[in-house]
Formats: C-alpha cells, sequence, structure tokens
C-alpha cells in the first residue's frame, strides 16, 4: 500500500487463461523504493527459503516495459493467491486460504475475524478460520496449538522477524501475512511486503507499542531488543508457546543462527546480489537527457528517489536518512544490521555461535562499528568491505515466450540456489519461483524484461 505514496508504483500481473509462466499465474512486480538497496525483499525471501517456510515466496529482478515505456527496475516476487493454492495443493476452490492486510491484527478472533479477507471471492465462507481463532484463543499449551497451526513453521517465522527487525509483519504491526490450511493437513501462516526488514525505516513502524530498549530516532538501539520484548506479550498464541516448559524457542533460534542469518552466508550472498544487480539500479538511479528516471508515473508524489550512491552504502556499511510522506526514518546498513544483531544474539542468548567467531572477535577491535555514517544526502564513496571476491562474469542470453522457454546451460546469473541448502528436497523447489535467466514475457501490450 505505501508504494502508492512514491513516484514509481508496483504492479500486478496476471496471466490469463490456462497460460503459466515458470509454474504461476500471479506475481507481484514491486519498486522497492522505499528500500534504498533494493535489497531487503529479496534477500529475505532467500532466507526463508533457506529455512523451509511453508508457502514462502521468492523473489529476482526484472526490467519492465509497457507500451514501448521502460518502466525500470524491479523486485518480482510470489503472489500467494488461489491460483498458487491451485497449482501447488491442488486446492482451487479452498475458503481456506486467508489473507490478513489491515493493521492491529494479532490471530485472535476479536481482531482478526472481522478484518481479514478470504481470498476465495466466489465462496467467501469463514468457517474454518472462525474455528482455529477460536482454538488459538482457547489453547493453554503448545500442544494444543499444534493440533491445529503449524507452530515450528510460526515460531520460526516469529523469529526470523525478530533477527531482521521485521516491523511491518505480525509481531508489531499486525498485518501483512496469510494463513492457508494444507489440505488434510494443518493451518500455516507466511509472510508478504519485505522491503522494510533488516532494519529498514523500524522507528516509522512503531505505532502500536514501542519494544524496550528501542529509540524510534536512535538507531543504535534497534538491534539490542530481546525476543521476549519484541514479540507482543498482549497476544495469546505467543504468550502459550513461550511460557511452556517445552517451549522450543532455544532450538529454533540455534539453527536459524547456524543455516541462514549469520555474516558468513549473509554477506557473502549480499556481494553477490549487489554484483548482479548494481548496473540495473544505477541506470534506474540515473536521469535521462531530459532529467527524469525510468516509471516514476506518480508526479504528485512528495517522496523523493534515492541515489546509486545510497544503494553503494547501504548495501555495506552506511545507515542513511529515510523518507515517507513527510516522516523522517533510517535505513540501516545491511551488512551492519546483520553484524549487529548477530552479536547481540550471541552475546545474550544461550546458543552456539561458532559459526561466525570471525566476526565475533574482530567485532570489538575492527572499524566493523563505526564505518558508517548518517547522511540526508549522498552518502561518500565507500569502499565495499567485500567478504569474498569474484570474478564471475554474468551473461544472459536466454528469452522466452510466456509458456515456453529456451536457455543455454553455461549461463551464469544470480541463483537462489547459493542460499539454498544442499542437502534440500528439491521437491520443495515447486513451492517458488526461481527466475535466473533474461527473458520476454508478452502479456497482451506488457513486455517485461527479466532476469
Amino acid at each position: 500500500m505505501s508504494s502508492h505514496y512514491y513516484p514509481k508504483l508496483a504492479y500486478n500481473v496476471k496471466i490469463r487463461g490456462k497460460d503459466q509462466l515458470f509454474g504461476r499465474k500471479q506475481f507481484r512486480i514491486r519498486s522497492d523504493i522505499r528500500d534504498p538497496s533494493m535489497m531487503r525483499s529479496k534477500l529475505y525471501c532467500d532466507v526463508s527459503n533457506r529455512l523451509g517456510f511453508v508457502n514462502s515466496a521468492s523473489a529476482n529482478y526484472v526490467k519492465v516495459k509497457m507500451n514501448n515505456e521502460d518502466l525500470g527496475f524491479y523486485v518480482i516476487i510470489d503472489s500467494i493467491k488461489m491460483t498458487y493454492v491451485d497449482i501447488e495443493y491442488n486446492d482451487p476452490d479452498t475458503t481456506d486460504l486467508i489473507q490478513c492486510k489491515y493493521i492491529f491484527v494479532f490471530l485472535d478472533y476479536n481482531s482478526t475475524y472481522i478484518n481479514c479477507v478470504n481470498e476465495n471471492e466466489d465462496n467467501p465462507d469463514m468457517t474454518n478460520f472462525g474455528v482455529l481463532l477460536n482454538t488459538l484463543d482457547n489453547a493453554n499449551s503448545i500442544r494444543e496449538i499444534n493440533e491445529i497451526f503449524d507452530v515450528e513453521n510460526f515460531l520460526k517465522n516469529m523469529i526470523l522477524e525478530w533477527l531482521t527487525a521485521s516491523w511491518d509483519h505480525l509481531t508489531l504491526m499486525g498485518h501483512n501475512y496469510n494463513v492457508y490450511k494444507i489440505p488434510d493437513g494443518k493451518w500455516t501462516y507466511s509472510v508478504y511486503d519485505y522491503d522494510t526488514t533488516f532494519g529498514g525505516e523500524l522507528g516509522l513502524g512503531l505505532f502500536f507499542r514501542v519494544p524496550e530498549p528501542l529509540y524510534y530516532d536512535d538507531p543504535d538501539t534497534w538491534f539490542k531488543v530481546k525476543f521476549e520484548n519484541w514479540i507482543n506479550n498482549n497476544q495469546h498464541i505467543m504468550q502459550v508457546i513461550m511460557n511452556d516448559e517445552n517451549n522450543p524457542f532455544l532450538e529454533y533460534l540455534q539453527e536459524i543462527i547456524n543455516n541462514a542469518f549469520n555474516p558468513v552466508l549473509l554477506f557473502k550472498r549480499i556481494d553477490e546480489i549487489k554484483e548482479f544487480i548494481s548496473p540495473y539500479v544505477k541506470e534506474d538511479r540515473t536521469p535521462d537527457k531530459n532529467g527524469k528516471l525510468p516509471g516514476r508515473l506518480n508526479e504528485a508524489s512528495i517522496n523523493y528517489d534515492y541515489s546509486y550512491k545510497h544503494f553503494e552504502g547501504v548495501t555495506e556499511f552506511s545507515t542513511i536518512q529515510t523518507h515517507f510522506n513527510g516522516l523522517y526514518g533510517y535505513s540501516y546498513g545491511l551488512k551492519k544490521w546483520i553484524l549487529d544483531k548477530f552479536v547481540f544474539v550471541c552475546e545474550n542468548y544461550d546458543i552456539d555461535c561458532s559459526v561466525g567467531q570471525e566476526y565475533l572477535d574482530s567485532y570489538k577491535f575492527s572499524s566493523f562499528r563505526d564505518a558508517y555514517e548518517i547522511t540526508t544526502g549522498d552518502v561518500e564513496e565507500l569502499e565495499s568491505t567485500k567478504s569474498i571476491s569474484t570474478d564471475t562474469e554474468i551473461t544472459t542470453t536466454t528469452t522466452a515466450t510466456a509458456t515456453t522457454t529456451s536457455e543455454t546451460s553455461d549461463n551464469k546469473t544470480i541463483n537462489d540456489d547459493n542460499l539454498n541448502d544442499e542437502n534440500k528436497d528439491e521437491s520443495n523447489s515447486a513451492n517458488q519461483i526461481h527466475i535466473n535467466s533474461l527473458l520476454i514475457i508478452l502479456l497482451m501490450n506488457v513486455v517485461v524484461f527479466m532476469l
């Protein structure tokens, strides 16, 4: 919804008829103009997929042209709609795919039942969803919740929301999530909209409550919030889970730190994505001879664009000042957020952090702590702090129509598999779109260039 206020708009794409693209019929094409790094959505989706979250979306990048007009560079993301559950679960007529997009909806009956929407417009029956909410309200143990609702998937999602300061989902704002009952299975939780994760504009997300010791105008306090302060203590489902003697929080936290949220893994991933998208971001943020930027159709917007230098800095250790409808906040440097939060977690919870020991050892003595600046203008030219070096040339020669593809096996592109577990069951890939090469899609009069 916030994208409506920016010069560069977002789009929803639905392929008509029986055609599909990479096993999908609907996509969200997001400008992610609110995120100066243009990487938060991609990174959050990659981490979620690596952890095997149920119905976690996949993200990649696209260039868009409409009626031969260049609209610029975008993020393309799965859209968890009726077509998705039809394709993935053979569940075309379900009444159990629920979208919760309005704020302050915390999975209890009173706040949730009337404020969430059934995605089945032809049969919007909410009876089963009401049974779920009543069960959650009356549950007194993890065992009781887990009989109807996937606790492991839910709690791991909550932990990742905390680790990334994902304020625009359930834990703080109470929205931007889906609840779906898998046929012959349990209800599951998944989220959408990820452009304010990893310390992105956290100060603007504190309308409902402010977790201690966070202060909205002091980014140095943002990463210091413990999980028990981050979650909503008035939310019954979280009270039950955290107070249960069999609470698996530390077990799940250890798994996420080992396998997904650590600087060793994520710094490398950031470097890979940055190398791939840098020329496209630069093109998107460079005015043409008339001083115009591509795709900035909302000329009434009072929000301005970020520069390429902002991109260079905020994908490393620079925190920059942001703006949204006259409100000012901060976008934390991606690598700095990951490092600060990783160290904080390791110092405050009884878990093994040897996976990132080299960063723990250097954190106290290196320039990591101060290698960023806050600015309202362009950041200074920064020396990129690389965790890896690579001379891989990225080439794309694939072309395709909306329903067929033809590609060469030696193409090298940014690949989601780089952040996937080597032992992850390949069958899980059916829940994700992997768009790793250049293709041209013809949808009515829309031409979309996908990378």
